[in-house]
């Protein structure tokens, strides 16, 4: 009976421990972006919107969190400055975007300290 009680204590503490860890573990990940990745757009999007599954780090006049967009050719496209609010970055296009292919790359780190990689692809026709 005494045996019986000791595994079940183990298995019970186990499972808290194991249940209190998996936050820790978990990594900042892309949970949506206008555009979307592989979008067919019919005209210039208003704006760039990268949504995160952590709230994004800032640092006093450093630029931790970045978002650029290549256009046809590999040309950069210019950017107004970006907003980051919570777990958004966000940016406009100084100028609607012509017909072509895309990419929009980023690197985010969130507040726990990862960091993030990705590229999203739309075109427009």
């Amino acid at each position: 009976m005494r045996r019986i009680s000791i595994t079940v204590s183990i298995a019970a503490i186990s499972a808290i421990t194991m249940t209190s860890i998996t936050p820790a573990l978990a990594h900042t990940a892309l949970v949506s972006s206008t555009p979307r990745n592989g979008a067919i757009l019919q005209e210039s999007p208003k704006n760039f919107v990268l949504r995160f599954s952590e709230t994004l780090a800032q640092l006093d006049r450093k630029q931790i969190n970045t978002m650029k967009v290549m256009g046809p050719s590999k040309v950069r496209v210019k950017l107004n400055s970006m907003k980051i609010m919570k777990s958004s970055l966000s940016t406009t296009p100084l100028q609607p975007l012509t017909s072509g292919r895309y990419e929009i790359s980023y690197r985010v780190v969130a507040e726990d300290g990862h960091t993030l990689y990705g590229v999203i692809k739309f075109s427009i026709q």
